[in-house]
């Protein structure tokens, strides 16, 4: 088969992802063999695995982080900072937890949450 134009050749060859499986594509077009074929599809899926800007995401596709909303223990622990409850201050660490539970409770309270 004979193109007729540039514009009808770049729309069949057009598409490929590399001149290696172009190549191969050609080869096809001039002997439509089934081992012909074979070949063609193997280049072109190795060129399409080979070039990284096949890997890339797509520009539209926006990623966003999922973000925790800020639950009254977090500003709690935000509000009272580092060092109010430490086990040098009450002894152990599982004191300086439960007055930190407790301290919590009682902030909760003054605040209605």
């Amino acid at each position: 088969m004979n193109f007729e134009t540039l514009d009808q050749m770049e729309t069949y060859f057009g598409g490929v992802a590399s001149q290696w499986s172009r190549q191969n594509l050609i080869n096809y077009r001039q002997d439509p063999s089934l081992s012909n074929w074979f070949k063609f599809l193997k280049a072109e899926v190795v060129s399409q695995n080979i070039d990284p800007l096949n890997h890339l995401p797509s520009p539209s596709v926006k990623i966003k982080p999922k973000v925790n909303p800020v639950t009254p223990w977090v500003e709690f622990n935000r509000e009272m900072g580092r060092g109010k409850f430490t086990k040098e201050i009450y002894g152990t660490s599982q004191n300086a937890t439960q007055a930190r539970k407790a301290a919590y409770e009682q902030w909760k309270k003054e605040n209605n949450r």
